[in-house]
């Protein structure tokens, strides 16, 4: 079904210049039956699989993909094509290796993951592993270990913050 919807909606974008989401193939999908963390909906661009939205109702699940979507016109040149295959991308990682020396540090002692174990790259941050509202656990956690307040630094990029301590130690 997925593979028609996007061939069907591949065919229909020749007609405009221009996309928004109704001219995009969608998957909506329940999910999260059994934990409560797990918002009910999810909402997916068919072989765009950066691109989704979650809420609690179906509705809500695809009004956060539309803000995605636009969220994603502000950021690129222009937009795939409905119903073509996006392949994902992955940022640099040449930035995290200059300052890997404490990155893996912070990675395994700060966020307690085995730093061969994740993937990191120039645009990862502290945001990538908490479902929280807050990073100061983190941020608290950064102080304890390094001895260095980082808190300044409110994007939680792992590139900044190792670099800010590996500056200051």
């Amino acid at each position: 079904m997925d593979k028609l919807k996007a061939l069907y909606k591949y065919a229909s974008s020749f007609y405009k210049g221009t996309w928004d989401l109704e001219d995009y193939p969608v998957r909506l999908k329940q999910q999260g039956r059994d934990d409560p963390k797990i918002p009910m909906w999810s909402a997916q661009v068919i072989n765009w699989w950066v691109l989704s939205g979650l809420g609690s109702t179906k509705k809500e699940a695809y009004e956060n993909l539309r803000e995605s979507l636009n969220a994603a016109k502000e950021s690129r040149d222009c937009l795939p094509r409905p119903g073509t295959k996006v392949p994902i991308e992955f940022e640099s990682g040449d930035e995290i290796d200059k300052y890997w020396a404490v990155a893996s540090r912070l990675i395994d002692e700060v966020l307690g993951h085995n730093p061969e174990d994740v993937f990191v790259s120039d645009g990862s941050s502290l945001w990538d592993f908490t479902g929280e509202d807050s990073l100061k656990e983190y941020y608290d956690k950064i102080h304890q270990v390094f001895g260095i307040d980082v808190s300044h630094i409110e994007s939680g990029n792992l590139v900044e913050i190792s670099r800010f301590v590996s500056d200051n130690s």
